[in-house]
């Protein structure tokens, strides 16, 4: 199995450029890879309950697929792109585009090497309860979707998510077991530590 990195890359408000990514094992080519994350991507942002948590003008352009090296010190092997072109419904207003929903991916390895994170940008202020915190039913809701497009992933396309560390100058993949997302948004420019943040859970 080689490994792959993932960049989702997009726009938001017409002006700002977002990227998340995640990182996976497959034994798939990049190509194929790329192509089936799009699909399965695009089948996430078209659930309705999904499309609605992001404005119109938040848009997923692109998916971008590379195989790491050997090692870390090796090159990218090759790489490729997949078009995704779907955007959210919302027409109210958004957050400021420099917040985002922290979506946490969990190993059975404990320690910061064994975690990852993604970050999906923006979502409307409807998504918002009155204490300004992600509301229950919106975050259920992406977990829900997220679960399935990982589902898709693993059982349908064979990839499974992963996340990497390069420790010791080797590359060591571990399953992603679980996925969470808080209640409190996290920024670009700093995470916030002095909120206790209440998270809802899926396994993988």
């Amino acid at each position: 199995m080689a490994l792959f990195r993932t960049d989702f890359q997009g726009t938001l408000y017409g002006t700002e450029e977002f990227q998340h990514g995640m990182t996976w094992s497959s034994g798939d080519s990049a190509v194929g890879l790329a192509g089936d994350i799009a699909t399965a991507w695009a089948t996430f942002l078209n659930d309705a309950a999904v499309a609605a948590t992001w404005r119109t003008d938040v848009i997923w352009s692109l998916v971008n697929v590379s195989e790491l090296g050997a090692t870390p010190a090796d090159p990218i092997v090759t790489s490729a792109q997949a078009t995704i072109g779907e955007a959210g419904t919302l027409t109210t207003d958004g957050c400021p585009p420099q917040c985002c929903i922290g979506l946490s991916l969990r190993t059975a390895t404990a320690g910061s090497r064994a975690r990852g994170r993604s970050y999906l940008p923006a979502p409307g202020v409807v998504a918002l309860n009155a204490a300004g915190r992600l509301d229950t039913a919106y975050r259920d809701d992406l977990l829900d979707a997220l679960d399935v497009f990982f589902a898709t992933m693993v059982t349908s396309n064979a990839a499974t998510p992963v996340v990497i560390s390069a420790v010791g100058g080797v590359w060591t993949a571990r399953n992603v077991i679980t996925i969470a997302i808080g209640d409190v948004l996290d920024t670009q420019r700093s995470r916030r530590s002095g909120l206790a943040e209440l998270y809802g859970t899926r396994s993988v």
